[in-house]
């Protein structure tokens, strides 16, 4: 069994026209027709030693940042018209970013009706989701359906058309793209077919350049095929999501799985002193527990500081502007549901702009390594999505073959440190085929009991949201 990497030829087209260039792709000269499409097939590897070149993505040529790599002093002429040129380009980048950020879809009805019922499948247990992944996975599934099943997921999303659907996905890539050697947020995508299948080469060359989605084809009952899957999610997740990623199992009957990650690491723009770190108590749900936690007195202008009749919140700014993580604390006797209830939702997703920067605040929390595994059907049930888990479910812009979402898993982990957070996800979307199987001003802020954190981009987009009621898992 060969998996072959398929690559359309408007997506090639476009990517030369912008000036991108994406390491690691080594073409074979070999080209072949294959799964009704005229894209050019790669062939990146056979037999049980197949393996994926890297994924595309709009981060890989993007600007390294100037700090620090010059650390001699005085610098000569030539270093300083590199620095100044170095500076040049990462601030247009950075520019080009924040405007694309204002482009970025409203989510707010999206993600609140997602934590919502992802609360109430969460068993009292951590929560940890990248409602942005969610979209942008839900997005591609939308490229591949028709009719009422389209319609149920583009009302879940709260989109009017493809054709904003489309621009609201460009936006958020646009936005949150960057590795510029000391911040890096990726997102990527893939879609992995069954070589057995006919495909609609239009669908697949929409995917593939409006979501820069990388295309491989194989069996999807052959070892490789799964091997070459999950290397490609392990790879653009960090390796934070291994364990969840080796539990994925590709059914015989796989007509395509559709992909999507997100992987974030940034610095505080304010350290934690590490000598401060000390063990204390977290108050779980489950009984007290001991874990480290992180102290820090910051400053007026160095956080966010926000306080509600049920909660309070504050905002840890990540370094050269990539985003902010928040933190909304319950007051004590309130659940994190009834936090939500009375405000917390609607300050998360859309009033965040009422916290204030003239506090001095002193931060006392716990370190986090937080994750969660998420069986999203019952979920998007719950939020609209009905038709495409059923046999009514339209998939004719995809295939003429019968087809259905049999499973659809997301995945989500966040650490924090003294230095600062890492965080990844992926959503693994997968449409069968054969035989229908049936449905199945100086305040403290002590975060030692549960919390939620949201952790957005330049966007304000919720690149990831988390309810910790216990700082490791």
């Amino acid at each position: 069994m060969k998996i072959k990497k398929v690559i359309s030829f408007t997506l090639a087209a476009s990517m030369l026209a912008a000036g991108l260039v994406f390491p690691g792709c080594n073409n074979d000269p070999k080209q072949a027709e294959v799964n009704n499409t005229s894209a050019p097939v790669t062939s990146v590897g056979s037999g049980k030693t197949a393996k994926v070149v890297e994924a595309i993505s709009l981060s890989a040529d993007y600007p390294k940042d100037p700090s620090g790599v010059f650390e001699s002093e005085p610098m000569s002429d030539t270093d300083n018209n590199k620095w100044s040129q170095m500076q040049t380009e990462w601030n247009k980048a950075m520019d080009e970013r924040v405007a694309a950020a204002k482009d970025v879809p409203d989510m707010d009805k999206f993600t609140a009706a997602l934590i919502s019922e992802a609360l109430k499948h969460s068993e009292g247990g951590n929560l940890v989701m990248s409602p942005a992944n969610i979209y942008m996975a839900l997005a591609m599934l939308a490229e591949t359906a028709g009719g009422e099943t389209r319609d149920e997921i583009l009302k879940a999303l709260d989109v009017e058309s493809m054709e904003k659907l489309r621009e609201n996905c460009a936006a958020l890539m646009k936005a949150e793209s960057v590795d510029d050697g000391l911040t890096k947020t990726v997102i990527a995508n893939s879609l992995w077919m069954n070589d057995g299948v006919e495909f609609n080469k239009e669908t697949l060359n929409t995917i593939a350049e409006k979501y820069y989605a990388s295309s491989y084809a194989g069996d999807p009952m052959s070892e490789s095929f799964s091997k070459a899957m999950k290397e490609w999610l392990d790879e653009q997740t960090g390796g934070l999501l291994k364990d969840s990623i080796d539990g994925i199992e590709i059914p015989p009957e796989l007509i395509l799985a559709i992909a999507s990650t997100i992987y974030m690491k940034a610095n505080w723009a304010n350290d934690f002193a590490k000598g401060l770190t000390n063990r204390e108590t977290f108050h779980a749900v489950s009984g007290d527990i001991e874990c480290d936690f992180m102290h820090s007195k910051f400053g007026e202008g160095k956080v966010l500081y926000y306080k509600g009749d049920a909660f309070a919140a504050i905002a840890l700014p990540l370094r050269n502007g990539a985003g902010k993580m928040w933190f909304l604390l319950p007051n004590e006797g309130t659940s994190i549901d009834e936090m939500l209830e009375k405000g917390g939702m609607d300050f998360m997703l859309s009033d965040k702009s009422a916290a204030e920067s003239d506090w001095n605040v002193n931060v006392s929390m716990p370190k986090l390594d937080v994750n969660s595994d998420s069986d999203m059907v019952e979920i998007l049930k719950s939020m609209g999505v009905k038709r495409c888990f059923t046999s009514e479910a339209d998939f004719t812009p995809l295939t003429t073959e019968h087809a259905f979402v049999s499973s659809v898993k997301h995945a989500a982990r966040v650490k924090t440190d003294e230095e600062g957070m890492e965080a990844a996800a992926y959503t693994v979307i997968l449409t069968c085929g054969a035989a229908f199987i049936p449905e199945v001003k100086e305040v403290d802020f002590v975060a030692d009991r549960p919390f939620v954190f949201c952790i957005t981009g330049v966007s304000e987009a919720p690149l990831f949201v988390g309810a910790v009621n216990t700082p490791m898992n």
